[in-house]
């Protein structure tokens, strides 16, 4: 069986870098040093770089069953956004398509852990 806590921690280094970085890029856009269209982008490319390598940092730990544990990442950070969006807003076409990026972002990460074969 994979191991659950390689994701938990993972999941917590993915959640204190997103929270770092989009403090930094918070505090540009309050500041005017950024605009509001770039802060809007660097938003939703930040969350796909980290996820991106916090996937494959979670592959890298575990040698066998990469695939389970990547998706079981991704289930976790998609029921954690959908937490917040059912709070929120209301439930839209744009959303599935967001969840369905992220899913397929962390299986990306996922399957670029693999590691070459040594001869």
């Amino acid at each position: 069986m994979f191991n659950l806590k390689n994701i938990f921690i993972q999941l917590i280094y993915f959640i204190i870098e997103l929270c770092l970085f989009l403090f930094v890029f918070s505090s540009l856009n309050y500041f005017n040093i950024i605009s509001i269209t770039f802060f809007k982008f660097i938003k939703l490319f930040i969350l796909m770089l980290l996820l991106f390598y916090n996937s494959i940092v979670l592959g890298k730990k575990n040698y066998s069953k990469k695939f389970i544990s990547c998706v079981c990442f991704s289930s976790i950070i998609n029921l954690f956004f959908l937490f917040f969006t059912l709070f929120n807003s209301k439930f839209q076409f744009k959303l599935l398509l967001f969840y369905l990026i992220v899913f397929l972002v962390s299986l990306l990460g996922c399957y670029a852990s693999k590691r070459k074969k040594e001869d």
